[in-house]
Formats: C-alpha cells, sequence, structure tokens
C-alpha cells in the first residue's frame, strides 16, 4: 500500500483532520490527555505517514497546552516535575529511533499496534488507585521513563503520568494542567529530533500544522466550556468509548477490508 506525505491529501481528507483536531482539543481540555490517541488513528486511516502523523500532533497540541499553562500556571509544581522531566529527556531519543523503525512497517500493523496501545491505555484506568499526599519517587520516575518513550514514539506519553497524578490527592486544576505542563518542555526537543532524523518531512507537516492552530484552540475553548455544564465523569466515560470504538477498528481493519 502507497504512503501519503501528508501534502498530497485531498480537499475532504484536510477537513476530515480538521474535525479530528477540533474532536481532539475538546476532548483533551476536559479529560487531560488523549490528544494524539484521538488523532493518530485518523491520520493513519488516511495512510499518512507515521512520522508526519507525530509531528502534526505535536504543533497542534502545543497550542493547547501553551493556553492551558498560561492560565493555570499557580498550580504547576515545577520542582516536583523537574527531575521526571529529566529522565523522560534522556529516554526521549529512543522513542524517537523505536519511531524510525515503525516508518518501514506496513501501515496496517502500525495500526494495530497503535490499537493495542489505546486499549492498554483504557484498561489501566479502571485499576482504583488510591489517593495520598505523597508517594514514593520511584513510581514518578518510572512514569517519566515510559512518558519520555511514548512521546518520542508518536507523542502518547500522557497515560503513564495521568496515572501517577491519578495516585495524588491533588486539586482537579492541578491534576488538569500538570500532565500539559510536563509534556510542554519536550516539545522543542520532539521536533528538533523529528527534523533531524526526517528532514523535509517533517518541516511540512509542522508548516501545515499552523493552520490548524485557530481551530485547535477554538475546540479547546468549547471544550472549557462544555466542561463547565456537564458532568466531567460522564464526559470522560463517553471519551473512553469513543477510544475503545477507535481501537477495535484499528485492530480489526485488516480483516474488515478483506
Amino acid at each position: 500500500m502507497m504512503i501519503n506525505t501528508i501534502v498530497s491529501l485531498t480537499f475532504m481528507e484536510y477537513a476530515q483532520i480538521g474535525g479530528t483536531l477540533f474532536a481532539a482539543a475538546f476532548l483533551q481540555s476536559i479529560a487531560g490527555f488523549g490528544f494524539s490517541l484521538v488523532l493518530l488513528p485518523v491520520l493513519l486511516s488516511l495512510d499518512v505517514m507515521l512520522a508526519q502523523a507525530v509531528t502534526l500532533g505535536i504543533v497542534c497540541s502545543t497550542a493547547q497546552r501553551v493556553y492551558f499553562i498560561r492560565t493555570m500556571h499557580d498550580h504547576i509544581d515545577w520542582k516536583t516535575l523537574k527531575p521526571m522531566i529529566i529522565i523522560g529527556l534522556a529516554i526521549l531519543p529512543a522513542g524517537v529511533a523505536i519511531l524510525h523503525v515503525l516508518t518501514s512497517i506496513k501501515i496496517e500493523h502500525v495500526r494495530q499496534l497503535l490499537g493495542v496501545f489505546i486499549v492498554l491505555t483504557l484498561s489501566v484506568q479502571f485499576f482504583r488507585i488510591p489517593q495520598r499526599n505523597e508517594i514514593s519517587r520511584f513510581w514518578g520516575y518510572l512514569a517519566a521513563f515510559f512518558s519520555g518513550l511514548l512521546n518520542g514514539i508518536g507523542n502518547i506519553g500522557g497515560a503513564p503520568i495521568v496515572l501517577w497524578i491519578l495516585a495524588h490527592n491533588w486539586s482537579a486544576m492541578k491534576m488538569r494542567v500538570t500532565t500539559l505542563a510536563y509534556s510542554l518542555v519536550f516539545v522543542p526537543f520532539q521536533l528538533l529530533l523529528l527534523v533531524c532524523v526526517f528532514r523535509q518531512k517533517a518541516l511540512l507537516a509542522g508548516g501545515i500544522s499552523l493552520a490548524y492552530i485557530p481551530l485547535v484552540l477554538v475546540g479547546t475553548w468549547c471544550g472549557l466550556w462544555v466542561g463547565q455544564w456537564f458532568n466531567k465523569k460522564h464526559i470522560r466515560i463517553i471519551m473512553q468509548i469513543l477510544l475503545l470504538i477507535i481501537a477495535v477498528f484499528l485492530l480489526l481493519q485488516p480483516i474488515l477490508k478483506d
């Protein structure tokens, strides 16, 4: 199967990406994570090159992260996050190296791997984690290791940090902004590594991503507004159901095509 570059898509496919970006921003502004988990399956279903799909997700989600941090910066504990960020950055190049390997794999297999990851991400959320005021630093460092690796692979490093956050007895505001603050630091390093490895293909995806930023911000504002009027627990359940549907579709797509 031929893999598309981001510039070879049709107008309707660009519109489909725009709608997905809006939905990804909307859902992440409510749940605190999940941007790339919503976006990547759609881009892969359009046979977009994996590295370009990851680049687009990084650039577009950065706009949302900056907006959140500007409005909630008082709730960020940078002192706690600093050693975790260092660990994540140290393992980030290994994640990008794995991404490079995945680009040589058939797109159908990459879709299935993403489907498996989504299922695992959803599964771990059903475990009840007792909340405490303080937990062992080991768990934070372990979460940072896997988060850095997954950020390098596909900008999908939110899940390990979310699990670590859920173990803390923090305010809802602090829980929502911590994941975004942690991941924002990775952006320049992620983009630099992607450009070094994939060169012009990553630059093209990054340039096209800039046109979608206003749409991402609109999705963010809508999500914040909806979050004020609806039960966040119910909306999070809806998001989990949507992600599960996406995962099943990715896993079964080879069979459905046959």
